[in-house]
This record gives structure tokens, sequence and C-alpha cells, in this order.
């Protein structure tokens, strides 16, 4: 069995070697305890005490015992000194034998309440690998997890070779007892259905001849991201064969039950390698074959769906564009209705005028003013007048407003029709978790399609749209219904009113926490390990924010009552406002004053000195943990870094480089670029800033970290579903929205791309819980990133949230003690609301649930906000969340106004990260600035390297 590399060789040389010790650090670890004393007395010669002194202070750091050749020559003195001997007699590498050796060790095991390394420990230590290679763990995330698990059990520390073994065994016994597993489930028929991926197109799929020429596997591997109906269209010819395969293999998917991350390894190698690797795989071509099929499957399903949504949405749009200009139009018509009455007004009033003068002169016979009169009313043109009288009040004549709009949605229901019809189709939809009136009326239309009649489920649809679905016949208006029915979709699958069967997405929320059964059963250990323990009592978690609550409506009001907050003012209707004066900026050196004149530092030179202090190129680790041969240049990472964080492109950079070749460096982004390694490269320079000494420089206090969060726009110059329209910020085109974390150091400490018209505070979560390296002791965003339940999550999850709001004054105080209780005190900021405890003492364990499932990773708080924050208001969980939050909210809205100092730190914060925005302009300068990337993976390792290359220039 062919061992995996783990670790660099470097790295390896470091594990092996007894710990580094500084001046204080060795004076720490040879510290003689009673203990120690007692046990060193009992050793005879001093080669032994010296011995047994440099075996307890290195297991004392690290758990682990070393060979003698391995001890440093600086220990070996200081020990030497520390019991009083000189150094000639002290001889460890000839008079310290093994027996005395194995003896001091078992000894030192004893008084650390250690194991030492024997085969159970080893069977613990299989299992434990078997575990997490299951679930596809990085290996070097596994030989961390390993490590520590050996001292969490209290076992002894082993050399790095035999917890590689481990790795190796286990990944290598995973993978051949799941291909030998499918292998025996797999009918001959079922075989032959995945070998054909590989295999070229036959003659008569209508592919080009060089589309002709490449396999299934090679030409299914990319999703298209247009909303153009022909690109629809074949998207939906590509899904429907994954369906189809899908279906075939079912039996199959259910007896194997993989894992989410086991199918998107074996998927992504699938995807990322070619068609003739595989062939050569003997029965294990199967496993990559039957993951690779599954996730595209969901994938297509999700971007089908987003494809589905924005379809809908922008034909919505395009709706009411067209009836809010027609109202327009329809209002200057009246403007002119108007006038011409008032113009018809002024004629009567002259006609009657001059009748009335003829009446008044009493010097005409009676016959005489008959005949002016009827002149008078001769020369009025009253068919001229009525003609256009009557054509005014015509046009000016309005339907019905809904039914306007109604028209006009039918009128587009074609087109939107040609896009998303098949789509609404195909697409499987869970009937447990969906809206009955709304499963049925899609279940209809599946049945039915162009057929549907009178009979069609109208029950998902308003009392009003019921009625104007049906012309003046009582006849079903089809085009009107359908599009009614798309949009009645739309919002169902954004709402979790209409769930998927087969998604990553758009599944029911419930599916995305902690499983209820798994949570009744393992509920105290999985409370352990969330660290949530504090909060299992409900009524002590209450009281203790009754007290804080009650604290801060005092000290807030009684600063108002004494005048100390000087920052404060108050209006004649009870309003007030409180303002922020700037921090008086101490006048500091330029650093340009410390940096080379008139000299240019290229980036790579940035990088290749960055990368001698961090090893964070070793982050970048092939996709595939076994198979993979020599690792590439540093110079084709560089490369690789450089063409997607300066925006200048892989294949442009390659050219425009000696010395590489696109097709090298296209390898090397295709099997070591993923946003995992990416990250993991981030953090070691994050790590490499956090150890300088300039570092703590920064921070306000001492072990408090603050952080902030903003977005930024860019354009998007391709078709990418994760890019949408906004007029303000692109104009004509779409774009997109990089979020990005900094900390008070301007470690930039995480970032992701999504879609404008997603809120950021959905986002905020995860960029503080996904970072090891920067820990978030209090955050800062602006108002787009703050949403009650944000307060509430933040709160729970052990971290300050502190928003920038807009208008804060305006926002509603909530108080847990019922609002009569503040009324007497006199006081000028007092709750307008109360908050529901019975609601929350009902749903306090659901609460519980959700935040575990954030603290254990399950899944991401995005996840869990988008399906949760899209539902209706009346879900329990959000209106639970929402009160809970009140009440952190409120507490920091009464610091906010008491403590100057607060609001100050805040808005600095603040600032650097809307600096960080510049700075990133500065970095992804190429191309105009647009991202050309489709996806929202691509998007984001693009991203992540521009944010690595910001940290290496900031470190």
């Amino acid at each position: 069995m062919s061992r995996i590399k783990i670790l660099h060789p470097n790295e390896i040389k470091i594990y092996d070697a007894p710990p580094q010790f500084s001046g204080e650090e060795r004076k720490s670890a040879f510290h003689i305890t009673t203990v120690l004393k007692e046990n060193l007395e009992a050793i005879r010669t001093p080669t032994n005490k010296v011995g047994f002194l440099l075996q307890y202070a290195y297991f004392k750091i690290t758990s682990r015992f070393y060979a003698v050749a391995k001890f440093e020559p600086r220990d070996i003195a200081a020990a030497t000194k520390i019991l009083g001997y000189e150094s000639e007699q002290v001889d460890l590498q000839s008079k310290y034998i093994r027996t005395t050796n194995s003896q001091h060790q078992e000894m030192i095991r004893t008084l650390f309440g250690f194991k030492p390394f024997d085969e159970l420990a080893r069977n613990m230590l299989v299992s434990k690998a078997n575990i997490l290679c299951r679930t596809h763990v990085n290996p070097r995330v596994a030989f961390g997890v390993l490590v520590e698990f050996l001292s969490e059990k209290r076992v002894e520390g082993v050399p790095y070779y035999v917890i590689q073994e481990v790795i190796s065994e286990a990944i290598n016994d995973n993978e051949t007892g799941l291909a030998d597993s499918l292998s025996a489930l797999l009918s001959d028929e079922q075989k032959e259905i995945l070998d054909g991926l590989l295999e070229p197109e036959p003659d008569d799929s209508g592919l080009s001849p060089i589309e002709n020429s490449r396999s299934k596997l090679t030409i299914l591997r990319t999703i298209n991201h247009s909303l153009k109906p022909q690109k629809i269209k074949d998207s939906v010819s590509r899904f429907l064969f994954f369906k189809t395969t899908y279906e075939q293999l079912l039996p199959v998917y259910k007896q194997m039950n993989l894992s989410a991350e086991t199918i998107r390894y074996f998927a992504e190698t699938a995807i990322r390698g070619q068609s003739f690797q595989f062939k050569r795989r003997e029965d294990s071509r199967f496993l990559y074959l039957i993951c690779f099929v599954e996730y595209q499957y969901f994938r297509y399903n999700d971007v089908l769906i987003d494809v589905f949504i924005q379809s809908c949405q922008n034909n919505l749009n395009r709706s009411r564009q067209r009836h809010r200009d027609e109202l327009y139009d329809r209002e200057i018509v009246q403007r002119g209705t108007t006038k011409e009455s008032e113009k018809f007004s002024i004629q009567y009033c002259e006609i009657i005028e001059k009748i009335g003068t003829v009446l008044e002169n009493h010097t005409l016979t009676l016959r005489e003013q008959n005949r002016q009169i009827k002149e008078i009313i001769d020369a009025i043109p009253v068919a001229e007048i009525k003609a256009k009288f009557t054509k005014s009040v015509e046009r000016s004549r309005t339907k019905k407003h809904d039914e306007e709009f109604a028209l006009i949605l039918e009128s587009n229901s074609i087109q939107l029709q040609n896009r998303v019809s098949r789509i609404a189709q195909e697409i499987s939809f869970d009937k447990e978790s969906s809206n009955a009136h709304l499963f049925e009326a899609v279940a209809y239309f599946k049945l039915k399609g162009s057929e549907i009649g009178n009979k069609s489920p109208l029950l998902f649809l308003e009392e009003s749209d019921q009625d104007a679905v049906f012309d003046s016949e009582g006849k079903l208006r089809v085009s009107l219904y359908k599009a009614l029915l798309f949009q009645a979709m739309m919002i169902g699958m954004k709402s979790g009113a209409l769930n998927l069967t087969y998604s990553y997405r758009y599944k029911n929320f419930d599916s995305y926490l902690i499983e209820k059964e798994r949570w009744q059963r393992d509920k105290e250990e999985l409370i352990k390990r969330a660290g949530l323990s504090e909060l299992t009592s409900f009524e002590t978690v209450i009281e203790n924010l009754r007290k804080m609550e009650h604290r801060h409506f005092t000290k807030t009001n009684e600063n108002i009552i004494a005048k100390t907050n000087s920052h404060i003012s108050f209006l004649p209707d009870g309003s007030f406002r409180v303002q922020t004066p700037k921090v008086e900026q101490i006048a500091m050196p330029s650093l340009s004053e410390l940096l080379p004149k008139e000299q240019i530092i290229s980036l790579y030179e940035v990088l290749s000195a960055i990368s001698k202090a961090s090893p964070f190129l070793q982050s970048f680790l092939h996709w595939q943990v076994k198979n993979n041969k020599g690792r590439p240049s540093d110079q084709l990472f560089f490369a690789g870094i450089m063409g997607y964080g300066c925006n200048i492109g892989i294949n442009r950079i390659a050219n425009i480089s000696q010395g590489i070749s696109p097709r090298s460096l296209e390898n090397v982004v295709n099997w070591y670029f993923s946003q995992e390694n990416i990250e993991s490269a981030n953090n070691a320079i994050l790590d490499l800033t956090n150890r300088l000494q300039l570092m703590p420089i920064y921070k306000k206090e001492k072990g408090q970290t603050h952080t902030s969060s903003d977005g930024q726009k860019f354009n998007c110059a391709v078709d990418s579903l994760n890019a949408a329209y906004s007029h303000k910020y692109f104009g004509t085109g779409k774009g997109v929205t990089v979020y990005s974390f900094i900390d008070e150091s301007h470690r930039l400490f995480h970032s992701t791309v999504i879609t404008p018209s997603e809120r950021d505070a959905a986002y905020v979560i995860d960029g503080i819980m996904k970072n090891d390296v920067v820990q978030s002791s209090i955050h800062s965003t602006d108002t787009h990133g703050y949403t009650e339940i944000i307060f509430g999550v933040c709160h729970l999850l052990g971290v300050s949230f502190a928003p920038r709001i807009k208008k804060f004054q305006e926002q509603q105080l909530y108080s847990i003690l019922p609002k009569n209780e503040w009324a007497t005190e006199g006081y000028k900021i007092l709750p307008k609301g109360q908050i529901d405890l019975k609601l929350l003492e009902n749903h306090w364990d659901d609460i519980l649930r959700f935040i575990a499932t954030i603290k254990l990773k399950e899944a991401t708080a995005s996840q869990l906000f988008k399906r949760l924050s899209s539902y209706s208001r009346q879900h329990p969980l959000y209106r639970t969340l929402n009160q809970f939050g009140r009440i952190i909210k409120s507490i920091y809205l009464l610091q906010y106004i008491d403590d100057l100092e607060l609001r100050q730190s805040i808005e600095k914060q603040l600032n650097k990260i809307e600096s960080s925005n510049k700075f990133a302009k500065a970095v992804f300068y190429a191309r105009n600035q647009e991202f050309y990337y489709a996806t929202r993976e691509e998007q984001s390792i693009a991203e992540g390297c521009k944010r690595l290359i910001e940290n290496a220039i900031i470190c």
C-alpha cells in the first residue's frame, strides 16, 4: 500500500523534532516541581537524570517522546546546568540506554496520566480515521484531528509516519470498500449506463464535430447559466439525462446511502479529471461516475430553479414597469382631459354671459332678444365640442387596476412559458413539506401541460385572482393562469412553501437542521460539543438578561437626567438625537517614508517573500488525496493566484509569463485551486500577521477583537445566475456583491460572493464562524447587515453584535418587564413593546437546536437564514428568534446611546472595511474590474485569490 503524502517535508521535520524553546519557555518547561524532584531523586546517575528531565519537559509540551539523537544540544546543556552537573558528567548518546529510556517514559506517562500508544490505542485511532475518511475530511485536517484525538484520550503522541500510515489505510480501505460494495449492487445494465458516460456522444446527438469527439462526462460537467430560451432548453435536456440516469440508479443510491461529502469528493474528482483516467480504474470508476450523476443532478435542480426564479422575477418586473408606464401615460391623458374640461367651462361661461347681457338689455323687444340668443347658440360648434369631450372622457375612463395588470401578465405569459414551462413540469417537488394547494396546482400542471381547463386548481390563488382567471363567458384564461401559477411557484420556492425533493439549496428548512431524532437522542452530547451548556436553562438565561436590561435602562436614563451624557438632545415631540464626535487623529509619520523611494516592488516578489515566512503555498493541496504525482513549482501557484486575484485571467497570465505553459497552469488551477485551499492559504498568512509585534498596537482592548463586514459591488461580464440587475450600481448590466470581513489589524479574514438582491445580514454569521484564526469578540456592520435575528444569534454564539443602524433613534425598544413598570420612573428612554416570554419558553429547545447546527457546522448560517427568513413571518422559529433578538437589540441600543467610546469604535472599524474596498479595487484592476466567471464557486475562488494578495501586501 502506497502512503499518501500529507505534510510537506519541512513540516514533517518540524513535527518529528522536539519543541523549539525560547529562553522563557525553557525555564518553564524545565521547572522542577516537588513531584518531579521526588522522581529525579530516585534516579542514580547524572546521565539518566538529565535524560529523564529532557523527556519530561518535551512530553509536558507535546505529549510525545523523542529519540535521544534528536535531543537539542541547548536543551541538554540547560537540563545539565539545572541539575547541577558538568557537561562531562553527562553522555546521553552512549549511556542513556534504551531500557532505561523506556522505564523513564513509563514513569512520565504515569505522572501525566497518559497511556502508551499500544494496539488498543492504534485501533481507536484507526476507528477515528475511518470516520474522518468516510466524510472525506482533507488529509491535512485529518492529521491535526488525530493528533488532537490522541491528546484528548490521554494517549502519548506518535511520529508522523504512524498517523500517515493510519490515514493512508483508512482512505484506501474506504474507497476500496465503497467500490466493492457498489460493484456488487450494480447490475450489468446499470454498469453499462455508467460506462456510457465515458464514451463519445452518438452521431445523431446534434452536437458539433468538436463536441462529438468528447465523452458525455466531459460535455456534461459544465452547467449553463444563461436565461436565453434556447440555452434553457439545452439545460433542461441535460437535466433530463441526469434525471433519467438517477432514477435508473435510485435503488443503488438508497442502499449505498453515501454522505454528501463523499458524493462531492468523488464527483468533483470526475469533473476535474479526464475520461481516459477513469477508464483505467476497473470497478472503482463506477464509484466516481455514480457520485458524478447524483452531484450534477442535484446541482442542475438548483440551477434550473435559479433560472425559473430569475425568469419569473424578470417577467414580473417588466410587467410592473409596463403597468407603471401605462398609468403614467394615462395620467398625462387625464391632465389633457382636465385642460379640455377647463376650456369647455370657460366657453360655457362666456356663452352664458352673452345670453345674460341680451336678456338684461330692456331696449330690445322679446323677438330681438330671441333672435340674438339664437345667433349666439348657432355660433357654438356643438357637434365638435361634444365629440372632443366624449373622446376625452373615453380616454380618461380607466379599467380596474388589477384587471389592467392581469392583462399585462397575460400578454407577457407566452414569453415566460417559453422559459419555465419545461422546468415546472420536470422538477420533482416534495409533497410532504410543501403547501398542499400549491403542490396540487403544480401536479395538475405537470399532468395536463398545455391542456389545462376550467377544472384547474385555484385555491393557491388570492380570491381576487381566482375571479380574474375567468373571462366574461366563464372560460379559463389559460395564459393568465399559467403566469399566476409560475409567479406563485417562484414565491413558494423562495419562501419554503414549495420545496424540492432533490436539491442542495431548495430543500425543506428542517432538513438543514440537526435531525430531530438525533437531537432528542444525543442532545446532551451535542450541546456539550457546541459549548451551549450554559444556555440549556431558559429561566437562567432570561433572568440574566432581565438584570442586564434593567441595569442598562437605569444607567442610560440616569445619565441623561444627570446630564452626564452631553451628546444626546431631545426634540419637542419627544424624539432624540445622539451625536458622535470624530476621534481626534494623532499625527503620525506616513508609512510611505519607510518604503523604498521611486522603486516598484513586484507582486511576485511580495508573494515569494511571504511564502518564505509563511508556508501558505502548502495549503494548496491536490483535490485527489491519492494518485497525484509530484508537486508543481511555486511559480505556477503564484501565476494562478495573480491570474485570478488581479483579474488578469489564467490564459492571459500564462501567455505573458516566461517559462509557464497555459496547459500546465490550467492543470494546477484545476486540481489545486479550491475554495477550501484558498481559505486555508489566507489563514496561514493571517496567522503570520498575527505573530508580528506590530499587531497588538491595533487592538483597542487586549484579548478582544473588533471586526466588521461590508458589501462591495462588481460588474459581471458573463451570464451568471449569481449576478443580478441593479441600475443604481451596474447601469444596464448585471453584477455581484463581494461581502468582506476585516479585523482591527486590517486582516481580511473572510469573503464571499453573493447576488446583489440578497441581504448582507444572511452572511454575517458565516464570516464570524468560518475563520479559526480571527476570533471575533464584537462585530459591526452597516444597516444592510443587521436584523433583529442576527442580534439574538450573535449573542448565543458569544459575539457582541454592534451595527451602525441608520436612524437608530427610530428603532423600537422592548422590555422583558411590563412597560408600565418603567413609566413611574420618569425616564425619557422607555420601551414601547414587551417580549413574549411564553413564545420563547415554548421554543427554546428549537433555538438551541438551531444554534447547535451552526456551531457544529452541520449547515452554514447563510443556508439556514436564507430559508428561514424567506418563510412566512408566522414560522415559529422565526418569530422566536426575532423575539429573542429584540431583547439583545434593545440592550445594545441603550449602550449605543450611553457609550460615546462604543459609537466611535464602531465608526472607526467600519471605516476600515470601507478603505479596504478601495484597496480591493486596486488589486482587482484588470478587465474593467468585472467578473468573468459564471458560477459562485469560480467567483469565490477569484475573490479568495484577490484577498490572499491583499493579505500578503498588508503583512
